[in-house]
């Protein structure tokens, strides 16, 4: 009996220690006379999107806008065309909105990706002043982060969706539209460890899960 309290106590004391030693673990499990579990869960192996290369997906979307002005349909702008020069005929590379108060300009994927930066291009002497990029899905719009007279950008969007929107109250006359991006691949995230502590043997693993999410990956 004496023994059995022994190693019953130098169990409880490896546990311990090891609780002590880790980070982040929690005891599974009250009846030490079957068994203990500790859980271990490592985030370190959460994949970054910091070394990705970015290229601009715009084209790979389909462009929309609130209304349109003769030849200044929505998809112009993502034609890779920003001379910023209006036309009036089918070489023309603008889009231009009609409608009064808020307007808009969309652009959906199939697929969602994880969206980096944006750069506008206007018509040629407009102003980029009063634009704003809404990630469809996240509640905040943003701001332009650098506005100079030929492009406009909005760095470090950093946020993952399936469509984007550029909002401006007034006409949209925009020669073109960058998105920079990357497609989504799976990633393991964290990995769960389990061990098992019975009464009288060593610890030793029993179980290993590995967890996995959408990560930015280079397209």
């Amino acid at each position: 009996m004496k023994s059995s309290m022994d190693n019953l106590s130098m169990t409880k004391l490896v546990c311990l220690i090891l609780l002590l030693a880790i980070s982040d673990c929690e005891m599974i499990g009250t009846n030490v006379t079957e068994q203990e579990t500790i859980k271990k869960r490592n985030n370190a192996l959460s994949l970054s999107a910091a070394n990705v290369q970015y290229t601009n997906i715009a084209h790979l979307g389909t462009a929309e806008q609130i209304s349109t002005h003769n030849w200044g349909d929505a998809y112009r702008c993502i034609d890779g065309k920003a001379d910023g020069a209006w036309k009036n005929d089918d070489t023309n590379s603008i889009c231009h909105t009609i409608s009064g108060g808020l307007n808009w300009w969309r652009l959906t994927f199939l697929q969602s990706y994880y969206i980096h930066k944006v750069v506008i291009y206007p018509r040629s002497s407009l102003s980029l002043s009063g634009y704003t990029l809404k990630v469809i899905g996240y509640e905040t719009n943003l701001d332009p982060t650098e506005i100079f007279s030929t492009y406009a950008e909005f760095n470090n969007v950093d946020r993952t969706g399936k469509a984007l929107e550029l909002q401006f109250t007034g006409y949209i006359q925009l020669s073109e539209v960058e998105v920079y991006g990357a497609a989504l691949q799976t990633g393991v995230t964290k990995v769960d460890y389990y061990f098992q502590i019975p009464n009288n043997s060593l610890l030793i693993p029993s179980q290993i899960n590995v967890h996995t999410s959408f990560t930015a990956s280079a397209y």
